[in-house]
């Protein structure tokens, strides 16, 4: 029982830089259980509704995305978006779009049994 106990303890809650990167694919792409998934319970409906906007099918490549993580304060780390986003729909279709400039992002993530988006300032573009 104390092993389990110390296990938790220094548990790792994952890697806010991946954690956002699959949460803007998941949203971008219309995938919901996913989004849920990766978002805090406070925010759950909100993001939810996000990916209904989304395409089905999309492939979104977050390769050309830079994210800077901030310091830690508590359970809460920041992560600062620029860079492009190279989109391919279902029909076979491409776009880029940038998130510089006016368009960059910053994540909140909570460690809520790992870390959650829980917060969003500026819009995906699209």
């Amino acid at each position: 029982m104390l092993a389990l106990a110390l296990a938790a303890c220094g548990r790792d809650p994952g890697d806010p830089a991946a954690i956002t990167r699959a949460f803007i694919r998941a949203v971008m792409a219309a995938e919901t259980d996913r989004v849920r998934a990766l978002t805090c319970a406070e925010w759950q409906a909100t993001t939810v509704r996000w990916a209904d906007e989304g395409t089905p099918g999309l492939h979104v490549d977050t390769d050309h995305l830079v994210l800077d993580i901030g310091e830690r304060r508590g359970s809460l780390v920041e992560v600062r978006v620029t860079g492009t986003l190279a989109l391919r729909a279902p029909d076979g279709r491409r776009e880029v779009r940038s998130l510089d400039g006016n368009s960059t992002l910053l994540f909140a993530l909570i460690d809520e049994d790992g870390w959650k988006i829980c917060g969003v300032t500026g819009t995906l573009p699209g």
